[in-house]
């Protein structure tokens, strides 16, 4: 019977120099733009990082991932990012996630995150006459991407909480769920959305919650003040804080209909996971 082998790895392994030097290499040769003057100057050192196979030369074989990065990025944003690419159309879209990713490429080994600062981009860059209406369908599609793979924490459950914070559950600081993102809109991009982008969407202040459940991404629309308690609860807060929060920001004509309101939304928060559970 062979000896099962005693040796171990370390606890926390140093790569080899060259390997990190290789690494650094390849992605800045895949993710630099075909315009970058340095890239073409650094793709003649290909001999240097890749051996060559018999029927392509190194700086082929490093043709291969380059060709394939930007097409699979572009890609990837157009599935995120459907509406936007319909209000910019195929071309416009292309150029300005070339724009986009030349400042902003992949730094993580998921495309999940390509467009988490397409939005900011997007602020500096795009002034066309529709600004406003880009930025609002960037912000409700990155919402539906994002709520599908951001973190979860065990929800809020009352039965167990401890005797001292079931008696200041007010004073409590509650925050909600990664997943559970509120957003306002100017247009009403849900209902565009939902129409497959058939006319213009109407400009209609519009405020829903984006989230996860049973793996899908659902919407919910809600009303404004409900989002400014959602939003109070997104930075951690407590209930009372944020009833008097919320309280301030509103016209006195809508403190009855808040007042009438928190605890049913407090209620249907628990209901849905969308409060992480405080820690003791």
């Amino acid at each position: 019977m062979q000896k099962k082998s005693t040796k171990t790895l370390p606890a926390n392994p140093t790569p080899p120099p060259i390997l990190e030097t290789i690494q650094e290499w390849m992605g800045d040769m895949v993710s630099a733009p075909s315009f970058d003057k340095k890239k073409t100057k650094e793709k003649k050192k290909a001999n240097h990082f890749l051996t060559a196979s018999n029927k392509l030369s190194s700086e082929e074989r490093l043709n291969i991932y380059i060709n394939d990065y930007w097409p699979r990025c572009i890609d990837s944003l157009a599935e995120d990012f459907p509406g936007l690419q319909h209000l910019l159309g195929e071309a416009g879209f292309e150029t300005w996630m070339e724009k986009y990713l030349t400042q902003f490429p992949s730094h993580h080994f998921t495309l999940f995150y390509l467009g988490e600062d397409l939005f900011s981009f997007m602020e500096t860059h795009y002034h066309d006459s529709n600004k406003a209406l880009v930025l609002d369908c960037i912000t409700y599609e990155w919402a539906k991407s994002a709520a599908y793979f951001l973190g979860e924490d065990p929800p809020f459950n009352p039965e167990t909480l401890s005797e001292a914070q079931k008696n200041r559950l007010p004073q409590l600081a509650l925050q909600l769920q990664p997943f559970v993102l509120p957003i306002a809109l100017n247009y009403d991009l849900p209902k565009w959305s939902s129409k497959e982008f058939e006319k213009e969407p109407k400009k209609r202040d519009t405020y829903a919650v984006i989230f996860r459940q049973e793996y899908q991404v659902k919407e919910q629309l809600i009303s404004h003040a409900f989002y400014k308690v959602l939003l109070q609860l997104k930075s951690k807060n407590s209930l009372e804080n944020t009833l008097d929060t919320v309280m301030a920001s509103l016209p006195e004509k809508d403190h009855r209909y808040l007042e009438d309101n928190l605890f049913n939304w407090f209620k249907l928060c628990v209901q849905k996971g969308w409060i992480r559970h405080p820690k003791k």
